[in-house]
């Protein structure tokens, strides 16, 4: 009889013991939750956050001196897995240097989310068109062209993963 209630009071305190963890579990997840600011844009224009938050950049290129900045900036938001806004700062250079072909590298760049997506077809050529795009604007730098050509190489090689 003993060793009956010895067993029903093993298991009577693993249960309240896991009980106690679920809640001081729970407790700490709120209260740590709410001692991390949460990193969010509020409106803010990314070039300042960029400025402020995601280091410097410095990457030469081949097109005009005035989308230099937001080559950068696009270049900084991709290190910094921050892909949408990365590919709207590429999309934009290319749309005002319509000229720069590492532009649309940036954006095949931006395109894939390598941390969290197995890319889909959608992605695979879109990606694939922005490296076509780059290579017919025929990039004026070699260190650019090698560039585009890596990057022709990743995607073509996904899209014969996607035919199998």
């Amino acid at each position: 009889m003993s060793s009956f209630l010895g067993e029903q009071f093993g298991l009577l305190l693993t249960y309240w013991q896991v009980l106690f963890m679920k809640r001081f579990l729970a407790v700490f997840a709120i209260a740590m939750w709410g001692s991390f600011p949460a990193y969010e844009l509020g409106g803010q224009n990314p070039a300042e956050v960029a400025a402020g938050q995601l280091g410097t950049v410095h990457f030469p290129i081949s097109c005009s001196p005035a989308v230099q900045k937001q080559f950068e900036l696009g270049l900084a938001l991709l290190h910094s897995f921050w892909y949408e806004e990365a590919e709207k700062s590429f999309e934009q250079a290319a749309k005002d240097d319509t000229s720069c072909a590492i532009a649309h590298w940036g954006i095949a760049m931006s395109v894939w989310h390598q941390l969290w997506d197995h890319p889909d077809s959608k992605t695979i050529t879109r990606g694939a068109g922005e490296i076509k795009r780059a290579e017919a604007l025929h990039a004026k730098t070699s260190r650019e062209r090698d560039y585009i050509l890596a990057l022709r190489a990743f995607y073509g090689r996904s899209s014969r993963l996607l035919k199998n």
